[in-house]
C-alpha cells in the first residue's frame, strides 16, 4: 500500500544518529522552538507579533487559517495561480509591519516573491512543510524569511510535533504542556500501523484512532502546546540524510517516467518534495485517475479541498498529490508509474 499515515519502526528506538533531522535543523537554524502541532506553532508566533494585519494565500489548508483567525488580527488574502506560484499584484497593497505568510508548495520555492519583498518593513513567515526535503534550495528560504514553520507530522513518523525557527528574531515558547491524549494515542496508532504494515495492511484498526485525533484538533481552539519528549527523541534518531536521498530518487523516478500528455502536467517537476503533484484538465479526469490508483492500493491526496472558504477554486478540483517519500522502494515507484500510466492511457 502506498499513501496514508506514517508508522513507527525499530530504528527510531535505537541510538541517536549523526545525520538526524534534529541535527540538520540545529545546523541550519539559529533559534528553534518545538510545539505539539503546526496549529500551536502558527498561533503562538502570529499572536506574539505586534502587527495588526496578516496576508495569507487564497489557496491553503484550513489548519493554517483557523489558528491565525484566533489571533484576531485582520486577515487579507493574495492570489495563487494554477502553477502554485504567488501572484505579485498584492505587493503594492502591503503596509509597514504587515505579516506575509508564504507557502512553498510541494518544494516550489517562491523566489520571485521573496526578491520583491526584500527591503520592505514587513515580517515574512515561510511554511516549509512540503519543501524542507529540497535541501539544495531550502537555504534560500531560511535566508529570506524572518520565521519558518513546519508540522513534523507531514514529513515523518512523529506522533506529534512542529517547529518554529528563526535566524534573526526571538521566538515565542510553548505556554502549555504536551497534548497527552493526542500524542499518546497517535503513538499507539503508529505502533499498530507498523504491525499492520508487516501484515500487508490487512488490519487497519489504527485508522479510527488517527481520524479521532485529527477531529480533536479540528474541534479545538486552545493552542500553544509543546512537543512531546517522545517525538523529540524520534527527531534525534530520524536519519534525514537517508530520507533526502531516498525521496530524491523516488521523486526523480516518478517525474522521469510518468506519462505526460495533454491530460496532465507535473507542477513541481523542477523541484523536490515528498509529493509529485499532477494537474489535470478537469475534475472528472482527476477523480477517475484517483479512483483507479486507489483500486491498486495507491492512495493519493488532494491538497487541499477548499470548500470551507466558500469560493470557486480552479486548483483543488484539478490537483492530485502522489506520495514518493522515504517509506517507499524503487519497486513501489515502478508499480505506481505502471498503474498510473495504464489509467492515463485508458482515459
Amino acid at each position: 500500500m502506498i499513501g496514508g499515515e506514517y508508522y513507527l519502526y525499530p530504528e527510531l528506538f535505537g541510538k541517536e544518529v549523526k545525520d538526524s533531522f534534529y541535527n540538520f535543523l540545529n545546523n541550519n537554524i539559529s533559534h528553534i522552538e518545538y510545539f505539539s502541532t503546526g496549529r500551536d506553532a502558527i498561533f503562538s508566533l502570529v499572536n506574539s507579533l505586534r502587527s495588526k494585519r496578516i496576508w495569507l494565500p487564497n489557496y491553503l489548508c484550513k489548519t493554517i487559517y483557523d489558528p491565525t483567525k484566533e489571533t484576531r488580527k485582520e486577515i487579507l488574502f493574495y492570489d495563487v495561480d494554477i502553477s502554485l506560484s504567488i501572484q505579485d499584484d498584492f505587493i503594492n497593497k502591503i503596509e509597514d509591519k504587515d505579516i506575509i505568510y508564504i507557502i512553498n508548495y510541494f518544494g516550489i520555492i517562491q523566489k520571485n516573491i521573496y526578491e520583491k519583498l526584500k527591503n520592505k518593513d514587513i515580517i515574512i513567515i515561510s511554511d516549509i512543510c512540503h519543501s524542507l526535503v529540497n535541501v539544495n534550495k531550502i537555504g534560500y528560504v531560511f535566508k529570506n524569511s524572518d520565521f519558518v514553520v513546519m508540522s513534523l507530522r507531514k514529513i515523518g513518523p512523529f506522533p506529534d510535533g512542529a517547529f518554529l525557527g528563526s535566524n534573526v528574531l526571538k521566538l515565542p515558547s510553548p505556554k502549555n504542556c504536551i497534548r497527552e491524549d493526542f500524542s499518546f494515542k497517535r503513538a499507539g496508532a503508529m505502533l499498530s500501523r507498523m504491525y499492520s504494515k508487516m501484515n500487508n495492511f490487512k488490519n487497519d484498526e489504527n485508522l479510527e484512532i488517527f481520524e479521532k485525533m485529527e477531529k480533536m484538533l479540528f474541534d479545538t481552539r486552545d493552542y500553544g502546546y509543546k512537543m512531546s519528549y517522545f517525538s523529540i527523541n524520534i527527531l534525534k534518531r530520524f536519519d534525514f540524510k537517508k530520507v533526502y536521498e531516498k525521496t530524491k530518487n523516488n521523486f526523480n523516478y516518478l517525474k522521469n517516467n510518468i506519462l505526460q500528455n495533454n491530460k496532465i502536467k507535473i507542477i513541481n517537476k523542477q523541484y523536490l518534495s515528498q509529493f509529485i503533484v499532477l494537474f489535470f484538465n478537469n475534475e472528472i479526469d482527476r477523480d477517475y485517475i484517483k479512483n483507479q490508483l486507489a483500486n491498486s492500493e495507491i492512495f493519493s491526496s488532494i491538497h487541499w479541498d477548499m470548500f470551507w472558504m466558500r469560493k470557486e477554486d480552479n486548483i483543488s478540483s484539478r490537483i492530485l498529490s502522489i506520495r514518493c517519500d522515504f517509506r517507499y522502494s524503487l519497486f513501489d515507484m515502478k508499480f505506481t508509474v505502471e498503474r498510473l500510466n495504464m489509467a492515463l492511457e485508458k482515459k
